[in-house]
Formats: C-alpha cells, structure tokens, sequence
C-alpha cells in the first residue's frame, strides 16, 4: 500500500529560508505510516509569500524567486527547500512528486495551483529533480497530477506535450531523462478515462522519443445518493455504481499498463466541490460499498503476468487502429465513448485467469465471453462467489445489467460507469516466465522476401506454450555478423496438423534486399518481457531457396465502392513439404 503526503512549501518555510516547520503532519506521524508497512510518496508544492517573485503580494501558485539560478546556487529558494526535503526524508521517501495539476487553469480562472508559464514549470521541475537527485540519488522524480481534460475542453494542445517541447530546447535535458522519472494522472467520473487518458499520455511521450511509467494517483467517481451528503447527480454516481467504478478502473489501468494506480481517498476529510465526499471510508469509520469493491479489485488483480482490454466486435488484444478510433471517440463528444456494450478485461495471474466484464449500455445484453477451462467461478464486485459458469463452444455466456449513468448533462447519450461486473476466475496452467524460441521454416517468396515461422516451446522440451497466450514476438536479423536489426512483429496462428494443435508464428514478407547477392543472413525472434532462449537460422539466400514456393492467391475483386473497404490478400503458407526444425510434441494447453 502507498499513500500520498503533502509536503506544503509554504508552511514548512513560512518564515524564510532559514525556518522549518511541520507541514501537514510531523516526522513522527510519516514515521509511524511507514512502521504500518505503508511507501509514502512525497508531493512538494505552494510557494511561500516571501518566496514569491511578487513578495507583496505573493500567493502559493506563484512561480518562486531566482528560479533560473543554478539548482544548487544559495538564492535558488525552491532548489535550496527541495534539497533539504528530499535529504531530510532520504530512505523514508524516495518518490517526490514536484506540483500538482498546473494544467487547470482557464481564460477566466487562470490557474489554480500555477500562474507561470509551461516554460516556468519545466525550470520548476528541472531545479527539483537536481536538487533531489543530489540529497537522494536513489529518489525518484515524478511530474505532477494532470487531468487531460482541462486542456482538451480549452482547446490546448497537451500539457504534457508542451512541457516535452520545453524540454526538447533544453540542451542538457536528453543527459538528464529530461528530468522526470515518472507521469502521473488524475482521472475522475467516467473508468474508460483509466484507459483511453494513458494511452493518449503514452502517445505524447513516444512522440518525443520518452517512453516512462505512468501512475495514476486519484481516481474516484463521488456518490450522490450518501444519506450523510446527498448532492447533485451531474457527473457523479450512486454508492453502488461507485464501487461499480472501483472494479471497472482498476481493471481498465491495469489492461493500459499503469505502474501504479491509487483511489482518491481513503477517508472523507472534509467535502469538497459541490459537497462532494470522496472516502472509501466515512469520518465515523463507516465503510461505503466502494471500499469493498476495492477489497475486491486488490484480490484478484494484483501482480498479473499480462492484462488484455476488448470490446466486443474488436481484436484480442485489440489493434492499434481499433484503439486510435477509441481515442477519436471523443473529438466531438464530452466524454470517451465506450466502443461498445460488452467490454472485457483479462488478467492473467499464474494459474488463475480472470476476466473483468461488464455491459456499458443501457439495455440487458448477453456477455459471450471467450473460455480457456471448462468452467470458471463467477464473482460479483464485493468479492462474493455467485456460483459457476460452463463454458459451451469455448464460451462462457452471462446476462449482463444495464447501465443508466448517464450523468454528464452536456451528452446524455454517453454513459460513464458500466453496469454490474462480473469477474470470472478460471483455474489454468500458467503462462511461462521462459520459452525456447526455434526458427521452424524460412521460405522464399520471391527473389527479395521470405515468409519466416517461429513456435514458442516450454523450456528444455518439445511441448507448445499455451494456446491463449499471445504474447509480442518479434523478428530480428544480422547481416554477415553485423549489427543486429528488428525485421518486423509476428502474427499469432494455431496450427491443427496431425492430430496436434498449437500457434506458431508468422513472418511474412520480410525483406532480405540488403542481403544480397550472396550475404549470409542469420534470423532469430525474441518474446517481449520474457527471458527467451532463441535459436538462430543462418540463411544464406543464393541460391534460391527450394522447394517452390506456393503461389501467391490472387486479388480478390471486390463489387461494392466503398473507398474505406481494403480487401486483404491471403496470407500464403509454407509447402508442406519443408522441413520444421522443432515441431512440437504435443497440443497446446
């Protein structure tokens, strides 16, 4: 368990440079946290009065005084205040979180908890990172909480974006990580925004040449109906569809890869907003359902090997594309749109497999959802066994309840928390930590390409990983000994040949032009995240490999005009008259 603390600049030094003070709670009060087995992460904001650029008048969202000094130069005040910080805390709090949300801000408003410039906040975090790697090398640097949704509903290109331009004209950044070790977000109301806001983050950042963990730091959908504070239902939810929330998000970061994803908060504190009461826990220590569907979602999603999201109608996983026009769905809407009514998360966990699903429309639907065992225990999101499902032609089928939260008054079309979920718990065999990765075929398409199939074995055997396991396999070259090259990523296919079923691998159409006349070319793949043993294929392409390829099928032509329906060739096969090197003994599990 973490759990954030506020380190408030503005108390901690409220009388000068030279003063310190407890912020919000004592060195024994974190002490005591971290004995309970609790990581405590540190979040440094609010600049003091005297620190301001504007003294007379200084509030907490100025940009501090003499922040363009060096990091470590006597007057830079906040890098003065985060090195004793950071050294202070060193070995009790090794992740610091520099600002919060500087994003929010609007013509009218202006900001909230930042009135500079990105480029001011980019020298905010560069002067904090330094200083803190400086007291605490081990420490980690995150950036700020960010919404997305300030920037899109303004109409401004990403902060996040525009904060990687900033560092892109900084020469000492790329020496530096560009002075961040990890992306935070805050996302509320509706759980498609734990999924769609990470990838559209993740996309930001690939765009700059970055790739960095991303946490989620607050989540949460406020009840409307709580007897103690009952207040509007604009964007918010009842206590049963926030625990609804609980499960829904939870699954939906973990599928978008986040590192760490937190609710906010534990208990109520005081309202906020509109009246608005966030605890998983009530002051008088009342629980809400919430708090045990959080129960619920640490059970059986901790610590998965692999997390897949679907929808029904979409690829598993689903592709890029299918992806992109998830994120397109809110170019003229208010909210993300669900792509469709059932929607499924998988987790693999060792020898349980457990699949998130839930119905994100307003009408009953029949969920079909895809089964690896003969029947799996169905649980409800307080954590309840609810009895058993058997699978009929390799699926599981449950009526799913509808939603009706439709709370955003702009769209009252769009629905945000889904209907009930339900998990499915399977017991299976294991996804494999190692495979043996063998070339089986490598056969001459043309004079300039190959097609290339691999299979993945259990180690030290002849026996075909999992069936369900789809893991991202990719194909790499070297040229006479040369530097090695990635060639292209391998479509899954399940092979059913004498009597045995198991996928395999393909590669096709790889271009081998730099080979020639007469290069020798050695292939081999590796497995994405998984320790793979592989064994290479030195191919040396004259002469022409034999036997003959089989012909390529011809196009087929298609009567209906439609510019946007490409018809695709299908894909050609190896003779089978080649010989596989390593073909697999058994069938996959």
């Amino acid at each position: 368990m973490a759990a954030s603390v506020i380190f408030p600049w503005s108390l901690i030094q409220k009388d000068g440079p030279n003063s310190w003070a407890n912020g919000y709670f004592s060195d024994q009060q974190i002490k005591d946290e971290i004995a309970r087995g609790i990581q405590v992460v540190g979040l440094a904001i609010y600049t003091p009065q005297w620190a301001s650029t504007t003294p007379a008048t200084g509030r907490t969202i100025n940009v501090p005084a003499n922040l363009y000094l060096p990091f470590d130069d006597p007057q830079n005040y906040w890098g003065q205040f985060m090195f004793k910080l950071a050294q202070r805390y060193a070995g009790q709090i090794d992740t610091w979180v520099i600002w919060n949300e500087p994003d929010v801000r609007s013509d009218t408003v202006g900001g909230y908890t930042w009135d500079g410039t990105v480029t001011d906040f980019y020298q905010l975090v560069k002067v904090g990172y330094l200083a803190i790697k400086k007291a605490n090398p081990n420490a980690r640097v995150a950036l700020p909480g960010m919404t997305y949704w300030w920037d899109k509903e303004g109409g401004r290109p990403l902060y996040l974006a525009r904060f990687l331009e900033a560092a892109a004209l900084d020469p000492s950044a790329s020496a530096h990580g560009r002075y961040f070790d990890i992306v935070v977000l805050h996302q509320y109301s509706n759980p498609l925004n734990t999924f769609a806001a990470v990838q559209v983050l993740r996309r930001a950042m690939a765009t700059y040449g970055v790739d960095r963990p991303i946490w989620i730091n607050e989540s949460n959908v406020a009840p409307y109906n709580d007897p103690l504070a009952p207040i509007t239902p604009v964007l918010h939810a009842t206590l049963d569809q926030q625990a609804s929330y609980i499960i829904q998000a939870f699954a939906l970061a973990r599928a978008a890869g986040v590192e760490r994803m937190s609710v906010y908060k534990m208990v109520d504190e005081r309202t906020e907003g509109p009246g608005e009461l966030f605890g998983l826990v009530r002051n008088d220590g009342s629980i809400r359902l919430a708090f045990t569907a959080f129960q619920t979602a640490v059970r059986y999603m901790s610590a998965p090997t692999s997390v897949v999201y679907t929808w029904e109608g979409a690829s598993d996983p689903p592709t890029d594309d299918e992806v992109t026009r998830l994120l397109q769905s809110n170019a003229q809407q208010t909210q993300w749109i669900w792509p469709a009514a059932v929607n499924r998360v998988t987790l693999e966990r060792g020898p349980e497999r457990v699949t998130v699903v839930w119905n994100a429309s307003p009408r009953l639907v029949s969920g079909h959802i895809p089964a690896v065992a003969k029947s799996a225990q169905v649980i409800d999101k307080f954590g309840r066994d609810t009895g058993e499902v058997v699978a009929r032609d390799g699926q599981y089928s449950l009526e799913l309840y509808p939603t009706d939260n439709n709370s955003d008054p702009r769209d009252p079309g769009a629905y945000l928390v889904g209907g009930d979920p339900r998990l499915l718990v399977e017991r299976v065999a294991p996804l494999p930590a190692a495979v043996e990765a063998p070339i089986q075929t490598v056969w001459r398409k043309d004079p300039r390409t190959v097609n290339i199939t691999a299979v993945l074995l259990l180690p030290s055997s002849l026996q075909p990983v999992p069936c369900r396991w789809s893991p991202t396999v990719r194909l790499f070259a070297a040229i006479d000994g040369g530097a090695t090259t990635l060639l292209s990523k391998g479509e899954r296919r399940i092979v059913v040949q004498d009597g045995l079923t198991y996928p395999v691998w393909d590669f096709n159409n790889v271009d081998i032009t730099a080979s020639l006349p007469a290069r020798a070319i050695e292939f081999w793949v590796d497995v994405d995240g998984i320790a793979t043993r592989a064994t290479r294929w030195a191919f040396n392409p004259m002469p022409p490999a034999t036997p003959t390829p089989t012909a390529t099928p011809a196009p087929v032509v298609s009567d209906v005009a439609d510019e946007d329906v490409t018809t695709a060739l299908p894909t050609p096969t190896p003779p089978a008259s080649l010989e596989w090197q390593q073909r697999p003994t058994s069938t996959c599990q």
